[in-house]
């Protein structure tokens, strides 16, 4: 195969969250335009054969190409692995567990839906930049925890290009599990995501929010979200984040007050460009949407929609806080 007329798409699962992860496959297949192949790497544990067949006949169908990596036969570190280590874990090996002829991998959350051509930011410039993404919303105290400043760049993980060869050169993988032994995987917030902004400071490229439409861009205007994050810094403008609103090349159902659209509650805006693709698919069950939503996320709901903005912020920041100092995370 011709590596350099491919894309290579990268999504890490286990049967949990398999019907998320069909329905983001799909959306790509369905909405995007060929221009070059696509290759789908799929990291998975505990996924039925069945499931993983019906799967590839859907992307061949496509005319795409599938592959499978069972992570439970793949060689990693054995000091890090633990009954804490997760799919959302599996894109720290990514370097090593894709072909060495493999240079640039697009790794995708199973929480996502694509709506539109990405080219532009797949093929970006990553001249000596080791992941390229969106950035998120963090406090000061998150940024401080992990070693940044608040005025660095603090990416998403749930949307994030890997230049591999780069990765590869600089030994990044070792050093991300260096970091995990050294921290302790349950004393951070969001692992992988935490452990990949540390590593990679300095070497990160942040492109538009419509490549990474994160709910919280559905809630907060601008300068809602930099009294949240306590961003003294350029960050992204209005007219970025309305065209990744009313616009968005992929949406991203990560957390935040509003649930995920298999909630039945789920108040994102959005919520049927998910809701629309699963009612497409027949194999995967229609049954994944419940009520179920974790308490945690009902009462932080509540108080956003009952209290003032500026106190809600301070709240949210203040539980935020402290549960880094609960965990003892320095």
């Amino acid at each position: 195969m011709d590596r350099t007329n491919v894309m290579n798409i990268v999504y890490s699962a286990n049967q949990k969250y398999f019907a998320q992860m069909v329905v983001s496959i799909y959306s790509i297949c369905r909405n995007i335009i060929p221009k070059f192949n696509i290759v789908f790497h799929i990291f998975y544990s505990n996924i039925v054969s069945e499931n993983l067949n019906d799967l590839q006949r859907m992307v061949h169908d496509f005319g795409y190409e599938i592959e499978f990596y069972d992570f439970q036969k793949i060689k990693v570190r054995s000091d890090i692995l633990s009954p804490e280590f997760t799919p959302a874990d599996y894109r720290i090996c990514i370097s090593s567990i894709l072909s060495p002829s493999i240079k640039r991998a697009l790794y995708l959350d199973c929480d996502t839906v694509i709506l539109r051509d990405f080219n532009d930011f797949y093929f970006t410039d990553m001249s000596n930049i080791l992941i390229c993404g969106v950035e998120d919303i963090m406090t000061k105290s998150e940024k401080t925890a992990i070693g940044l400043k608040t005025e660095d760049i603090y990416l998403n993980s749930g949307v994030l290009l890997f230049n591999l060869e780069l990765w590869r050169n600089d030994k990044v993988e070792d050093k991300c599990f260096d970091y995990y032994a050294t921290i302790g995987r349950s004393n951070f917030s969001y692992p992988d995501q935490e452990v990949l902004n540390h590593i990679c400071l300095g070497k990160v490229k942040a492109v538009e929010p419509r490549f990474n439409a994160i709910t919280p861009f559905f809630e907060y205007n601008r300068k809602q979200i930099l009294r949240l994050s306590d961003i003294n810094k350029d960050y992204y403008t209005q007219e970025e984040l309305d065209e990744a609103k009313n616009n968005p090349v992929i949406i991203h159902y990560a957390g935040s007050e509003y649930c995920r659209p298999w909630f039945i509650e789920c108040r994102h805006p959005r919520k049927y460009e998910f809701i629309n693709l699963l009612s497409e698919l027949n194999i995967v069950s229609k049954d994944i949407r419940h009520a179920d939503i974790p308490m945690s996320k009902i009462c932080m709901r509540f108080l956003h929609e009952k209290l003032p903005f500026r106190i809600w912020a301070w709240t949210k920041k203040s539980i935020i806080y402290l549960k880094l100092k609960l965990n003892n995370y320095k």
